[in-house]
């Protein structure tokens, strides 16, 4: 193993993550109402798709299996960011249908 691959490690940057769990949380807990249930969907699709990317950056920079080519990581990038947006537009799209006015 190389100095390079010991210092890679998926980066742990879930406090954000926390902060609106916990707000989303405490308004079912503590709220006179509570948000939409595709609003929830939304929180938990988002926080897996991003920490996907941050997989595929440790696997891009340890270069195991397909990721020892550089574009093919690149190329998961970009798929990963387009489901990522494609999912929030359906998401909130579906969300917005299905809300009473």
């Amino acid at each position: 193993m190389t100095e390079r691959e010991s210092d890679i490690s998926i980066p742990q940057s879930t406090d954000q993550w926390k902060i609106i769990g916990i707000g989303l949380a405490g308004s079912y807990t503590f709220g006179e109402s509570s948000p939409p249930d595709f609003v929830i969907g939304i929180f938990v699709s988002i926080a897996v798709l991003f920490k996907l990317f941050a997989i595929d950056m440790a696997l891009q920079y340890k270069e195991v299996w397909r990721w020892e080519r550089y574009l093919f990581g690149e190329w998961v990038y970009i798929v990963l960011s387009l489901v990522a947006r494609s999912a929030l537009a359906w998401q909130v799209f579906a969300g917005a249908l299905n809300t009473p006015v």
